[in-house]
């Protein structure tokens, strides 16, 4: 059984999802209310091993992320795991985009 198939059982899948609150209707961003790191980011305990939320959610949507690639948000929120605001990125480019935004002053920014 591969990784992917594990990640994706219906008790984890419901565990995720209580931690996730979809009521935002101005960016439709789905917010992770659980741990999240010092950026920000939502950061998801499964069979041991804590990921970001968003790489989780990503996987149970969308299909397996390889070791090298990273999870980006197009929203650029942080803490969200909407599969629709998910993209896979190289290393190199989440940091050029990070790098951008923080350039941006706070009421440019759409995240809370």
């Amino acid at each position: 059984m591969d990784k992917l198939t594990l990640f994706n059982t219906k008790k984890i899948k419901d565990r995720f999802l209580k931690k996730v609150d979809l009521s935002e209707t101005h960016t439709k961003c789905h917010i992770w209310l659980a741990s999240k790191n010092k950026t920000g980011h939502g950061m998801f305990s499964v069979m041991g091993k804590t990921i970001p939320a968003s790489r989780y959610s990503f996987m149970m949507y969308k299909g397996e992320v390889a070791d090298h690639e990273v999870v980006t948000q197009t929203c650029f929120n942080p803490s969200c795991v909407n599969p629709e605001h998910l993209e896979l990125s190289d290393k190199r480019r989440s940091v050029s985009y990070t790098h951008l935004r923080a350039h941006e002053t706070r009421e440019e920014r759409v995240w809370r």
